[in-house]
C-alpha cells in the first residue's frame, strides 16, 4: 500500500492515543481544511482509520501500516513485508540479581506492550550503530553493543495472510552510561527482573518461547559463553 506523507502524519498523530482524537486534534497546523479533510477521508476509505462517536481511531490496517513503513524523506511511503530491526538488550547484574532494561509502549502499534527497547535499522546503517541510536533516542543512555543473536518473527493472520516479517538483531551490553529517561513519547522505561522478562517471553502472545530459553541461560552461565543464536518462528495470531 502507498500512502501520502500527509496521511502518514495523520496516522502518526493517532498512534499516540487509545481513546481517539477529534477532527481538529489531528489536523497538521499548516494544512488547509479542504486538503486535510481529503486525506482524512482517504484514510477512512483505505480502512486505516475509523470514526466512532465523533472521534477518529486507528484500525488494524492502520496499525499494520505503521508497523511496516520505513522512515522516508519522499512524498510517499511504501509498505514492505520484510523489515530489519534491532533489540537493544541492556543486562545489569549486581549482587546476584539480574535485570534487563524494559519499556512499556505508550503509542500505537502495540500500545501498552512490555518489551525490550528496539526499532528499525536505517538503510546503510550498521546493526550496532542502530542499537546505539535507538537506546539513546528512547532511553537517553549510551552503550557499547555486540550482536548476541538473531530472532526472526513471521506473523500471519487467521486467513494465512502475512502481515509482519521482521528479522531482529539482538544486541547485548552489560554496561551503560548516562541517566535513564523514565518516560517520553516512546514509552515508560524501567529495569525488569530477569525472571519477569523470561515470563513475558514465555507467556505473552507477542513473545518468543525460544528467546525465553536463551534468557534463562543468563542465570546459569556468563553471557560471553552463550553461543550466537538464530531463532526463526512463525505465528498465526492477531497481536494488535
Amino acid at each position: 500500500m502507498s500512502i501520502h506523507s500527509t496521511q502518514l502524519e495523520i496516522l502518526n498523530y493517532l498512534r499516540a492515543s487509545s481513546t481517539g482524537f477529534h477532527y481538529s486534534d489531528i489536523k497538521p497546523p499548516d494544512l488547509e481544511n479542504d486538503l486535510y479533510n481529503y486525506h482524512l477521508q482517504q484514510l477512512v476509505k483505505k480502512g486505516c482509520i475509523t470514526k466512532i462517536q465523533g472521534k477518529y481511531f486507528l484500525c488494524e490496517s492502520g496499525k499494520e501500516l505503521l508497523l511496516e513503513l520505513h522512515p522516508i524523506d519522499s512524498k510517499t511511503a511504501s509498505s514492505h513485508k520484510f523489515k530489519l530491526a534491532v533489540i537493544t538488550m541492556i543486562l545489569s547484574k549486581t549482587a546476584g540479581n539480574a535485570e534487563i532494561l524494559y519499556q512499556t509502549r505508550t503509542r500505537q502499534p502495540f500500545m501498552g506492550r512490555q518489551e525490550i527497547i528496539g526499532g528499525g535499522i536505517r538503510r546503510g546503517e550498521s546493526v550496532v550503530t542502530a542499537a546505539k541510536r535507538r537506546l539513546k533516542e528512547e532511553a537517553g543512555l549510551e552503550a557499547d553493543f555486540r550482536i548476541f543473536g538473531l530472532l526472526r518473527k513471521m506473523r500471519f493472520s487467521d486467513d494465512h495472510r502475512l502481515y509482519s516479517d521482521i528479522l531482529y538483531h539482538v544486541c547485548l551490553s552489560t554496561e551503560y552510561r548516562g541517566i535513564l529517561i523514565g518516560e517520553n513519547e516512546f514509552g515508560e522505561n524501567y529495569w525488569m527482573p530477569l525472571d519477569n522478562a523470561i515470563r513475558i517471553e514465555m507467556t505473552a502472545p507477542y513473545g518468543s518461547k525460544k528467546f525465553g530459553e536463551i534468557l534463562k541461560q543468563l542465570h546459569e552461565v556468563d553471557e560471553k559463553l552463550i553461543s550466537l543464536f538464530y531463532i526463526e518462528e512463525q505465528y498465526t495470531q492477531n497481536i494488535y
